[in-house]
């Protein structure tokens, strides 16, 4: 499959074209793979980014490959991701950018629509993040999804509404693109109960 080519470092003209060079090599995208990286590691790196690249969008994949700090390393998986997490959320504020973090999910969820539940190791992911997305292959219990299409699940948003969003899926690019690309006809977007009133404490 052509969205296989780069990560086998096969490529045809084509793909330097179209996959590269036209979406991505204007880009300020600047990498850091580091074999392993705690948070204190990651924050100093930023800090850099920030001062010399003007960085204003940290992505970090994905969360249970952060190293814990040495003195965390006997605490229970869930406390060290929520840990984790409570550093990231901080680091945030700090820095004032937004950290897009992705997560495992789950088994439970390779088969069924994901819930904040789904989210793996620790319960703490759920409450610190601002916004909680899933990309899922369809919704349960409905006629399948087209093979260009995949469902947008908000299930938590602070400051704005949740539902379902479909998007439009380019799997030889692994791009997805903004709902506007769909067809009105298959548009959907529900706010179910996730969106009713609920009592907050701040």
């Amino acid at each position: 499959a052509a969205a296989d080519r780069p990560r086998k470092g096969l490529f045809v003209q084509a793909d330097h074209g179209s996959i590269f060079l036209d979406e991505i090599g204007e880009l300020p995208l600047y990498l850091w793979s580091p074999a392993m990286a705690t948070l204190a590691e990651i924050r100093g790196v930023l800090m850099n980014a920030i001062a010399k690249q003007g960085v204003r969008l940290a992505c970090i994949d994905y969360l249970s490959l952060i190293e814990v700090e040495s003195h965390q390393r006997k605490d229970m998986r869930h406390l060290q991701v929520a840990a984790l997490s409570r550093g990231l959320k901080r680091m945030a504020k700090e820095l004032k950018i937004p950290i897009v973090v992705l997560q495992q999910l789950n088994r439970e969820a390779d088969n069924s629509e994901p819930k904040l539940g789904s989210l793996r190791e620790s319960g703490a992911v759920e409450q610190d993040a601002d916004v909680v997305m899933f990309l899922h292959h369809g919704m349960d219990g409905r006629t399948p999804m087209p093979a260009d299409q995949r469902m947008l699940l908000v299930p938590k948003f602070r400051a704005g509404p949740m539902g379902r969003i479909t998007v439009k899926w380019d799997g030889r690019k692994t791009q997805f693109r903004d709902p506007q690309a769909v067809d009105c006809g298959n548009y959907e977007k529900i706010f179910d109960d996730f969106n009713a009133p609920k009592a907050e404490n701040f």
